[in-house]
């Protein structure tokens, strides 16, 4: 059986809101503003998940530069563009969670 719109809607909230907000193609902003058509709660959870998965992301980004040090300015520089957009991002996050509480 087919599922329902609203299934594949709510699917597609939770894929989005659980993906770091500034990723290629990313439709957390437009899933944000959806977020009231799921459970109680869930809203929060997938922001934490994509928080956490953010968090990992900033973990292999340092691990990359560690080891890519002294390779060339250009590296560096890309480097701390990918930091500042994923530091940008998780405060971002931070933001959201704080207004779900409320």
């Amino acid at each position: 059986m087919a599922k329902s719109r609203r299934h594949t809607l709510r699917d597609l909230l939770r894929k989005a809101l659980s993906a770091p907000p500034h990723s290629t193609r990313s439709d957390f902003a437009l899933a944000l503003r959806w977020h009231a058509l799921l459970d109680s709660g869930e809203a929060r959870e997938l922001v934490a998940a994509s928080s956490r998965a953010l968090g990992g992301r900033r973990a292999e980004i340092a691990a990359g530069r560690e080891a890519k040090a002294g390779l060339s300015p250009l590296a560096d520089a890309l480097f701390e563009n990918a930091e500042a957009h994923l530091a940008a991002d998780a405060k971002l996050l931070e933001d959201i969670q704080r207004l779900l509480d409320r």
